[in-house]
């Protein structure tokens, strides 16, 4: 069998593949730039309601969120913050009255809010969402999984494309800047040298999605090889005591403070009066994180997970997230981070702009051409693995092929007029 009816074969898919992605990859990559510097942006943003002048007594957390509770009636608090150092503020986030998120910023010395922000009209939050959902919450986030995993089949077609099988390595790695074929090598250059990392991040984001992320999770928490519980409500029971009340805020955050101390922990009572609270602290590393369930009523620690408690997976993912996020090695990984976004942007303006120089006029696809031969058993299993690890893509590429094979059913048994 030919290798070149092989190749238009795998051209033809990595084509329409890239068409569909690009606009999604071009998200990708602008939105993930921003969302990088969160740790630099959001203290300068919110700066006037973050520093406040240093008194010399403060006022318990307790009361602080009674001050808020004044402001938003029947507001829920979500977590509490505390100030990190002295001259900065508390943060209360909330639920309001009207289901709206909240972040609430309180003066520890005067117990008074100096600002408050819509969670979700935060810079940093409409970069994560927008990244994530595309503003279009759980049926944007289906979305963007789907194409997580066309991205791996993305990567995989373009290597088996370019990759210089009869050793020219040079001639890959320098591309020609002759002008008519300099937009294919810019983009097969980046591609090959860009490609395992691309991989390595789409392999680390992917853990986050709804469905994929969510039987990982449920998966590597079964074999023992997860993450300990930490986000989200905690799954320990408090001992609850007839007519005692919760313990405060104060309390919770004075047990932050000697097991964690020098941190901005979350603190968040249950949502209920039977579980415990819990005390989290995502840190830029994953081995500093920490864990911590509180009973409610008394006080005591009932667990505090550490990176000795996470599994195998558990680790493996969180090092993956922190890599993604660009914390793992402060501001190289940002660095980093920016350059494989704009590798990512690069690609996919090259791609577009291939895909429009070469189009004939009045049409919009113009694939290139394809033909009968089936895909290598190398690439079709390759595919396979891809479409078993995010299942959403699997069955995508199920209904495409139902789709072409029904197609293909109907022109062959059209009957003449």
């Amino acid at each position: 069998m030919s290798d070149d009816l092989i190749r238009a074969r795998v051209w033809r898919l990595h084509f329409f593949t890239g068409l569909f992605l690009s606009p999604f990859f071009i998200v990708l990559a602008l939105t993930g730039i921003i969302y990088l510097f969160k740790p630099q942006v959001e203290p300068a943003l919110y700066q006037k309601w973050l520093e406040v002048p240093v008194g010399k007594e403060k006022v318990p957390y307790a009361a602080q969120w009674v001050q808020v509770e004044r402001e938003f009636p029947g507001a829920q608090l979500r977590y509490m913050v505390p100030p990190k150092a002295e001259g900065l503020a508390s943060q209360f986030f909330v639920r309001d009255g009207q289901g709206r998120q909240q972040t609430v910023y309180v003066d520890p010395y005067t117990g008074r809010t100096t600002g408050v922000q819509r969670s979700d009209l935060m810079l940093m939050q409409l970069a994560h969402d927008f990244h994530g959902e595309l503003l279009m919450g759980n049926r944007g986030a289906l979305l963007m999984e789907v194409c997580a995993g066309w991205g791996l089949i993305l990567i995989a077609t373009g290597l088996y494309i370019w990759w210089p099988f009869r050793g020219l390595w040079r001639k890959v790695l320098q591309p020609t800047l002759t002008p008519r074929p300099r937009w294919k090598a810019l983009h097969g250059t980046l591609g090959l040298c860009l490609s395992a990392v691309i991989l390595l991040f789409l392999l680390t984001g992917i853990p986050w999605t709804g469905v994929t992320g969510g039987y990982i999770d449920s998966f590597s928490t079964k074999l023992g090889m997860g993450a300990p519980p930490g986000f989200g409500p905690s799954p320990f029971l408090s001992e609850e005591a007839k007519g005692r009340p919760m313990v405060s805020l104060d309390v919770l955050a004075g047990i932050a403070k000697g097991l964690i101390p020098g941190t901005e922990p979350r603190i968040s009572y249950p949502y209920d009066d039977h579980h415990a609270a819990v005390i989290l602290w995502p840190a830029p590393h994953p081995a500093d994180s920490a864990y911590i369930h509180v009973d409610v009523y008394s006080g005591k620690v009932i667990h505090d997970f550490r990176w000795k408690d996470f599994g195998i997976i558990g680790k493996a993912i969180s090092y993956g997230i922190a890599l993604h996020q660009g914390t793992l090695f402060g501001v190289w990984n940002q660095a980093l981070n920016v350059l494989l976004a704009l590798g990512v942007l690069a690609m996919s303006l090259t791609g577009l702009r291939m895909w429009w120089l070469r189009r004939p006029k009045n049409a919009w696809l113009a694939p290139p051409p394809g033909s009968r031969v089936p895909l290598p058993l190398g690439l079709k299993l390759i595919i396979l693995v891809f479409c078993l690890y995010v299942p959403t893509t699997g069955l995508s590429v199920l209904a495409l092929l139902g789709l072409d094979w029904a197609r293909g059913k109907v022109i062959l048994n059209r009957r003449p007029l």
